[in-house]
């Protein structure tokens, strides 16, 4: 029953944000809007199934039990609110910013051993994004308002 509540609050939680700030986002001109409105719509496609997932499974989770540690059944939930932070900095701190300090959280999050090979990697993947799109593309990417 623990289980259902919690997915069906995170999932709650991720609508509350992403409502609002689709229509923060409407506010950027330039193109700026294009990357933080993708990702609150994402945000509400995930979120509205397991709402109701959770809704439907409330009834039966009384006879669920779970042998995982708390630490490994807490882990998606923490890396889904971080991904729901990630998505609310993005307007606030911009693309990259965000995307730095997001994929950092991730490797602590995730337990990851050989952060630095991840770390290029990540830097690497995260420049190329931003030069397909800002460089080749001209879609604008959010500058944030902190560097505006």
């Amino acid at each position: 029953m623990k289980k259902c509540l919690l997915d069906f609050c995170l999932a709650i939680l991720c609508l509350g944000v992403a409502v609002p700030g689709i229509l923060i986002c409407r506010q950027f001109d330039g193109g700026a809007d294009i990357v933080p409105m993708v990702m609150f719509s994402l945000l509400i496609a995930f979120s509205l199934p397991i709402a109701l997932a959770a809704l439907l499974r409330m009834p039966h989770a009384a006879y669920e039990k779970s042998d995982a540690p708390l630490k490994d059944r807490c882990r998606p939930y923490v890396a889904a609110f971080t991904i729901t932070l990630y998505v609310i900095a993005i307007p606030v701190t911009g693309f990259l910013t965000a995307s730095l300090l997001f994929s950092a959280v991730m490797f602590f999050v995730l337990n990851v051993k050989k952060y630095k090979l991840y770390a290029f990697i990540t830097c690497c993947s995260i420049l190329f994004v931003f030069a397909l799109l800002q460089l080749i593309l001209n879609v604008p990417l959010p500058k944030g308002m902190l560097f505006s």
